[in-house]
């Protein structure tokens, strides 16, 4: 259960990352409000950054000693996981709009993969 809760607290690196430059010195949310990117990037920031809040919420009721099943703990992680990678990927090559990424895109990455790494983790834990 520790490493369970411990990946949930690596969400706030994913959210905290939304807020941070992540291209051309703007956030994630500008970036997705500007148009710099076509919508279905645009709508996968947002559910990346909802889909973080949620789990951080599942994480906070894991310290309260709640019962929360497994499946979804795999559910939005790899839901989050699937709307953050592809698009930082994708953003590096927009028209010519994002030709480095900034800080805010690499926390965003660090948090989402080690989230999903203490995921994996606490289910290899759990099998043994």
């Amino acid at each position: 259960m520790k490493f369970r809760v411990i990946g949930k607290l690596f969400f706030l690196l994913v959210i905290i990352g939304f807020f941070m430059p992540m291209g051309c010195d703007k956030s994630g949310f500008q970036l997705a409000y500007n148009d710099m990117l076509i919508p279905i990037a645009a709508f996968a920031v947002y559910a990346g950054f909802i889909l973080a809040i949620i789990g951080l919420l599942i994480g906070l009721l894991l310290v309260l000693k709640k019962q929360i099943p497994v499946v979804i703990d795999w559910l939005v992680t790899l839901s989050c996981f699937a709307c953050i990678f592809p698009l930082l990927f994708y953003t590096g090559v927009i028209e010519g709009y994002l030709e480095y990424f900034q800080s805010g895109a690499y926390i965003v990455l660090i948090g989402s993969i080690i989230t999903l790494i203490m995921q994996i983790i606490s289910a290899y834990k759990k099998e043994k």
